[in-house]
């Protein structure tokens, strides 16, 4: 998958947790500043991210996914050959 195609699915997923379009989702504006995100919505976007690339992240991650950059980072560390279910 392209990175351009992976940054476009993460964003939506997040949009529709935030609630918001994804158009209003800058890169590097933080979530919690800007989208008034608080940790429930950041453990859903860690489940969503789960769900929808078939792995599995710790939750340890939610505090790390500050923005959408934090979020592309993090996917980018994931081997292309992570087993289903492995963990980052």
């Amino acid at each position: 998958m392209s990175h351009e195609n992976m940054h476009a699915r993460l964003k939506a997923l997040v949009a529709e947790i935030l609630e918001i379009d994804s158009t209003e989702i800058a890169d590097d504006a933080s979530f919690k500043n800007e989208y008034d995100a608080d940790s429930i919505t950041g453990i859903e976007i860690l489940a969503a991210i789960e769900a929808e690339f078939g792995i599995y992240l710790p939750e340890s991650h939610v505090e790390k996914m500050t923005d959408m950059n934090s979020i592309y980072a993090m996917m980018q560390a994931i081997p292309a050959t992570q087993p289903e279910g492995a963990t980052l």
